[in-house]
């Protein structure tokens, strides 16, 4: 997911610092607070997503026993493979 967070914020930024680049004048801080703006809620909302992986996967203590516990992210796998396959 990274790479395409990453790509993802250099084309928002592009859109947005472009047309500040060929106006006169560099890009100021607003434009870059636009750009943050823009991007901001997005990366947030990875990011739970990504943590909320994490969480689910790994045991909360080194004592809880894993392999009675099949992360839900895990099922949804096995049934979206079953339905592409």
């Amino acid at each position: 997911m990274g790479i395409n967070v990453a790509v993802q914020d250099a084309v928002a930024t592009a859109n947005v610092l472009g047309p500040a680049l060929v106006r006169p004048g560099a890009p100021d801080e607003a434009d870059a607070a636009q750009v943050q703006s823009h991007r901001q809620r997005a990366a947030r909302i990875t990011q739970a997503f990504q943590l909320g992986i994490l969480r689910d996967v790994y045991p909360g203590k080194l004592t809880d026993d894993a392999t009675e516990h099949v992360p839900p992210i895990f099922t949804a796998f096995r049934t979206l493979r079953r339905c592409v396959t």
